[in-house]
C-alpha cells in the first residue's frame, strides 16, 4: 500500500511543477538585470574603460570618413556639381587630418559628453567641434578646387551636432535604478536557483536542465538587445554621415555588453552539460556497473 501511495504522489506532484518553471524562468531574467547592471558600472560609469571604447570607435577609419564627408557637405552645400568633382579626394585628405594631434581635443570633447549624456541628470548635445581643424579644412576645399570653388565655398560649421539628446530619455535615471536593484537580483536568483536542490538534498538532473535551458533562453533575449534598440536611436540623427559615426559608438558598446553576457550564456549552457552527463552516467555507466556486479 505505501509503494502505491508513493506512485500516486509522483504523478500528483511531477518534478517539474509550474511554479518551479516560472521561479526559474525569473530567476534566469533577475540574472540579466545583474549582468545588465554590472555592465553599467563597468563599462559606463567607469571614465577611463569608457574612453578608451569612445576612442576607438571614434578614431575608426569610417567615423573619420562619415566626419570629413559631413564637413565637405557642408561647406560645398551650394556647389553640388564641385562637390562631386572633388568631394572624395577633400573627404580623404580631411578625414586624414582627424587623425592627427590637431583633431584630439576634439575627439575629447565629444567623449566628455557622450559620458555626460549617459551619466548625469543634465545630459548635453552631443557635438563635434571643428574649430581646430575648420581654417586648414577651408584652406584644403579652396586649394582642391581652385578660384571656381573658392568665390562660392559655404562657412564650416563651428560645431557638428552628432546627436540631439532633447528627445531622448534620460538613461542616467535607468542606469542609476539598475546599481540599486543588482544585488538584488543577484541574490534573488541565487536563492531560487539553490533552493530546491538544498530541498531535494541533491543535486536534481531534471531541475538542472530546466535552469540551464532557463539561462539559456534569457541571455540570448538579451543579446537581441542591441539590434532592437539601434533603429530608434538612429532615427534620432538625420545626417548619414553623422548616422554612422552613433552607429559607431553604439556598435562599441553593445559588443562590450554582448561579451559579458556571453559569460551568462556559457554559465547555462555549462548547467546543461551537468545534466548532461548526470543522465548518461545515471542511464548508462551507473546501469553497466550494477548489471557486472549481478
Amino acid at each position: 500500500m505505501a509503494n502505491n501511495n508513493n506512485i500516486k504522489d509522483q504523478k500528483v506532484k511531477p518534478a517539474l511543477s509550474r511554479g518551479l518553471i516560472a521561479a526559474t524562468i525569473i530567476a534566469g531574467f533577475l540574472l540579466v538585470v545583474a549582468n545588465s547592471a554590472l555592465w553599467v558600472n563597468r563599462t559606463l560609469f567607469n571614465a577611463d574603460t569608457f574612453t578608451s571604447i569612445s576612442s576607438q570607435a571614434l578614431l575608426s577609419d569610417s567615423s573619420r570618413n562619415a566626419i570629413a564627408g559631413e564637413v565637405v557637405d557642408a561647406a560645398l552645400q551650394n556647389r553640388p556639381l564641385v562637390k562631386n568633382v572633388i568631394g572624395d579626394t577633400v573627404s580623404k585628405l580631411i578625414s586624414g587630418l582627424l587623425n592627427t594631434n590637431q583633431a584630439e581635443a576634439a575627439i575629447s570633447k565629444v567623449i566628455s559628453k557622450i559620458h555626460l549624456a549617459i551619466t548625469s541628470e543634465n545630459p548635453q548635445n552631443i557635438e563635434f567641434d571643428l574649430s581646430g581643424i575648420k581654417v586648414t579644412a577651408e584652406k584644403i576645399i579652396t586649394l582642391i578646387g581652385k578660384d571656381e570653388t573658392a568665390s562660392n565655398i559655404s562657412s564650416i560649421p563651428d560645431t557638428l551636432v552628432i546627436l540631439d539628446v532633447s528627445n531622448m530619455p534620460k538613461f542616467y535615471q535607468f542606469a542609476t535604478l539598475f546599481l540599486w536593484i543588482a544585488p538584488l537580483a543577484l541574490i534573488g536568483a541565487a536563492i531560487i536557483l539553490i533552493r530546491p536542490h538544498i530541498k531535494l538534498r541533491r543535486v536534481d538532473m531534471k531541475i538542472l536542465t530546466l535552469q540551464g535551458a532557463s539561462i539559456l533562453g534569457v541571455s540570448l533575449l538579451a543579446l537581441l538587445v542591441g539590434p532592437l534598440f539601434r533603429p530608434p536611436l538612429l532615427a534620432q540623427v538625420s545626417s548619414e554621415n553623422l548616422r554612422t559615426v552613433t552607429e559607431n559608438i553604439y556598435n562599441a558598446f553593445i559588443a562590450t555588453f554582448n561579451s559579458q553576457t556571453m559569460w551568462l550564456f556559457w554559465f547555462g549552457f555549462i548547467l546543461l552539460l551537468i545534466a548532461g552527463g548526470m543522465f548518461i552516467y545515471t542511464h548508462f555507466i551507473a546501469k553497466r556497473i550494477y548489471n557486472k556486479k549481478q
